[in-house]
């Protein structure tokens, strides 16, 4: 599921049953975007790590009952730096500016991976909650693995400073 660009040979073809995702290393667009479901182009509503998750919570309960390897690997945070409007806001403390005001302010101070981040926190927190309710938290394994280290740099920057 998810991004697949580091690959040569489409998931399908290297024993995955099931893939949901994209196989091109850059997207243009997170909100309502075409995604590949095992071959066949599906248009999707909403933001991309959130339908990635909840693709990824349907494959859990409908293989509860049986060992499976669910392999997603978000592509956020990672230009281009879009966000649900919640996570723009999740930081914001000066109230009445507007999205726009908070957008273009953010992308200056090159905050909005963070938002990112947070978003991509909470449907950890989603996929988790997920296994827990299947009763399959006796034997997950979790790997969390971001290959773009620019952005965690930032993460730990932002850390330092105590933004």
């Amino acid at each position: 599921m998810a991004q697949w660009c580091t690959f040569s040979k489409h998931p399908n073809a290297q024993g995955f049953e099931d893939f949901f995702g994209f196989c091109g290393g850059h997207w243009n667009n997170y909100f309502n975007t075409h995604l590949e479901h095992n071959g066949e182009t599906v248009l999707t509503e909403g933001f991309i790590t959130d339908v990635l998750t909840d693709a990824a919570i349907e494959f859990i309960t409908r293989n509860k009952d049986r060992p499976f390897l669910c392999y997603v690997p978000y592509n956020a945070p990672h230009s281009p730096w879009q966000v649900p409007e919640e996570y723009y806001q999740k930081y914001d403390e000066a109230p009445g500016r507007t999205i726009e005001d908070i957008y273009f302010e953010k992308k200056k101070n090159k905050s909005i991976p963070k938002d990112m981040v947070s978003d991509l926190r909470d449907n950890l927190a989603d996929l988790a909650e997920e296994i827990d309710r299947c009763r399959r938290r006796r034997d997950p394994v979790y790997w969390f693995v971001k290959r773009d280290e620019r952005h965690l740099q930032r993460c730990a920057e932002w850390r330092k400073v105590g933004a």
